[in-house]
């Protein structure tokens, strides 16, 4: 091939080690055109929302734990959390959460309308993106089509996943969230229990939007045409 292309950086490593030649990466990214138009304000409860597919490698058992103890710490706490489940989420996950006494606190959706979908994260006061342990050899460079629509909301990211991961390296270059390993459970409980301080402050930082522009599909279509023609007109 003149060309390969992939979506995160370490999968192009990990083509390149296996002897893939001209390997370039252009990322998914998010489309304007799904992001509402008016201002929507968060929910009023300290709402954490995670969005589409969770399998049972990427069930965040300790994340589960350190909500349950957060709750018996603060009775605040207790009052405003609220844990959206949309989607096609593991019968493991239910369980733990079940486990850990939050089930009084979740609910349960199936799919929405990609339509509702934008209005639903920017209700929330932190969305949730779970990747997989670092035990998966792909973790590193898992970016799901979900970041980067998150991204576009302008609301915190919790990233439970690789802390040297792709999508880390993200979230750290747009200030829009924060990752956390999948077995570190108090770095877990403090960063929620900051987010949350500055949800009852009413403070919860937003994302850097010049950083995030160059995420949009306009940009990576631009992008994607400079390849095409490079690869055109290289000889």
């Amino acid at each position: 091939a003149s060309k390969v292309v992939t979506v995160s950086q370490d999968w192009s490593k990990r083509l390149g080690r296996i002897g893939t030649r001209n390997v370039r990466v252009v990322y998914n990214g998010f489309d304007h055109t799904d992001e509402v138009t008016m201002p929507i304000a968060p929910s009023e409860k300290f709402t954490i929302t995670y969005l589409g597919a969770l399998s049972k490698i990427q069930n965040p058992m300790n994340l589960w734990k350190a909500l349950s103890e957060l709750v018996m710490d603060d009775s605040n706490f207790m009052k405003d959390l609220k844990i959206n489940m949309i989607g096609q989420i593991d019968s493991s996950a239910a369980s733990c959460i079940e486990k850990y006494g939050l089930t009084q606190f979740t609910s349960f959706s199936p799919y929405i309308p990609h339509s509702q979908v934008s209005s639903v994260h920017h209700k929330s006061a932190l969305l949730l993106l779970l990747l997989m342990p670092n035990s998966e050899p792909r973790a590193k460079g898992l970016l799901t089509g979900k970041l980067f629509e998150y991204l576009a909301s302008g609301r915190p990211i919790l990233c439970i996943g690789p802390e040297d991961g792709d999508a880390a390296k993200i979230l750290h270059e747009t200030h829009a969230g924060t990752t956390i390993d999948f077995d570190n459970t108090d770095q877990m409980k403090q960063t929620i229990k900051a987010y949350y301080e500055k949800f009852h402050n009413k403070c919860l930082d937003t994302n850097d939007s010049m950083e995030i522009n160059k995420f949009s599909r306009k940009s990576l279509a631009g992008e994607y045409a400079r390849l095409l023609t490079q690869t055109i007109q290289t000889p």
